[in-house]
């Protein structure tokens, strides 16, 4: 697979991954009683507002680099730690398992389209 291809393929995997996290993500707070809703929003809406400023950073950063495959492992870095941050902070807000599960389920379909683009970047240079 030709590089453009590869990174175009990993693109609309990416936008795919995202836009049916966001769905699933969606329906899995429709599941919440309203207490529960209130504590979910209240406990992230910091991390609502600031999230998208280091994200913004590690692209700027990587594209000024000359191998644009660290964007890719710098994405997933960056991934990562979201994932262990909101898992954590997740943990301590006692919401349904319920719950749990479909948000887990929701931020699978994203990680896997960062997963995929990211090798699409590593392997299109």
């Amino acid at each position: 697979m030709s590089g453009n291809l590869a990174e175009t393929f990993g693109l609309i995997t990416l936008i795919i991954g995202v836009y049916t996290g966001r769905f699933l993500h969606e329906n899995a707070i429709k599941q919440l009683s309203d207490t529960d809703k209130g504590k979910y929003l209240s406990a992230f809406s910091k991390y609502r507002k600031y999230s998208f400023i280091p994200l913004l950073a590690i692209i700027g950063i990587a594209l000024m680099l000359p191998k644009p495959a660290l964007l890719g492992l710098a994405l997933l870095c960056y991934a990562a730690i979201i994932a262990i941050y909101t898992f954590k902070k997740l943990g301590t807000l006692e919401l349904p398992s319920s719950f749990a599960s479909s948000f887990a389920l929701s931020q699978f379909f994203p990680l896997g389209g960062m997963i995929i683009y990211s090798a699409a970047l590593i392997v299109g240079h």
